[in-house]
This record gives structure tokens, sequence and C-alpha cells, in this order.
């Protein structure tokens, strides 16, 4: 998994499980991340999320799945809230 930061504002990365990364990013971070077969799961907060020149904005407990693709995908936390979710790497 690739994952490219655009900001110098995300405050933490942990890997929890084997499969699973957690990351938090504060209000108004932008992260690109490389698609790979994977799942987006928030934990808290609010997210917008767009591929496939779609918007998607997910809340606490809602997952996405991003298919392989040839562009990357944006996330950024929505308001003034941090954003957690977890990266789901799929085989």
């Amino acid at each position: 998994m690739t994952l490219r930061m655009t900001t110098h504002e995300m405050i933490a990365l942990t890997k929890p499980a084997e499969t699973l990364l957690r990351i938090q990013l504060v209000p108004k971070a932008v992260m690109s991340l490389a698609r790979t077969n994977q799942n987006i799961r928030v934990i808290a907060g609010t997210a917008w999320i767009a591929f496939d020149k779609q918007d998607f904005v997910l809340h606490p407990g809602q997952k996405i799945n991003l298919s392989p693709g040839k562009y990357e995908s944006l996330i950024s936390p929505l308001g003034e809230s941090m954003l957690i979710f977890e990266i789901e790497t799929l085989n």
C-alpha cells in the first residue's frame, strides 16, 4: 500500500493489526491514497472521499470499498472535527 500525504497536518499514523492501518487527520487536512483493493471505514468524524469522479460522505461506522484504479482517491475531514478512519487492505 502506498500513502502519499498532501499535508503536514496529519498528526498520527498507527497500525493496530496486520491488515489495518488507522489514520487521524485534523480539520482541513487532505490525504491522497493510491487505490488498491481496500476498504475505508470511518471511526470518528465525517469523511469526504473522492474517487472515480464521485464524491462520498461517510459517517462513523460506515465504510466504502476503493477498488483498484488508475487515479488516487482523496480523503479529508468535513467540518471542524478530527477524522479517524481505518484502511483495510484486501487480498
